[in-house]
């Protein structure tokens, strides 16, 4: 069984919110004016897709650091629709890896983006079983 993770979230003013983990590490949150918040942080929607793009990112680098595949530009673009219908959770999720370095293996990414979400992601594990399709394609740029 793993550690047990604990959230602190504290209302700073109106709908902005302060939470912090385990970690220690503060995020701020709020809402959009039309909903009474100040728009002054991040939308937790936002948060949590962002969350799935750190999650991929940070095992695909790790895994392709293993590989002592070198990059020397990596960015993930991720993009997604809500439904109408509340709660508005995405109708699917699309993510385009993009990597930039010198003789990049398409195989070697392929194998890291797939360990990713396959095994270790565990916030693409919880998109998937909420019936949330993911899907991935990636670009390898040459370095200009």
């Amino acid at each position: 069984m793993g550690d047990e993770i604990k959230i602190e979230l504290t209302q700073a003013d109106g709908l902005t919110l302060l939470a912090r983990g385990n970690s220690g590490h503060w995020v701020v949150m709020d809402a959009d004016h039309e909903y009474g918040g100040n728009e002054s942080a991040t939308k937790p929607f936002e948060l949590f897709l962002i969350s799935l793009a750190g999650c991929t990112a940070i095992d695909v680098l790790s895994i392709l650091d293993k590989m002592r595949i070198r990059l020397e530009k990596f960015k993930i673009e991720l993009t997604t629709t809500r439904r109408e219908k509340y709660p508005q959770i995405p109708k699917g999720i699309d993510i385009l890896y993009i990597f930039e370095g010198e003789n990049i293996n398409r195989e070697n990414i392929e194998n890291a983006i797939n360990l990713s979400h396959e095994k270790y992601c565990s916030v693409s594990a919880i998109v998937k079983e909420a019936g949330i399709p993911i899907g991935w394609r990636y670009e390898i740029k040459k370095i200009e």
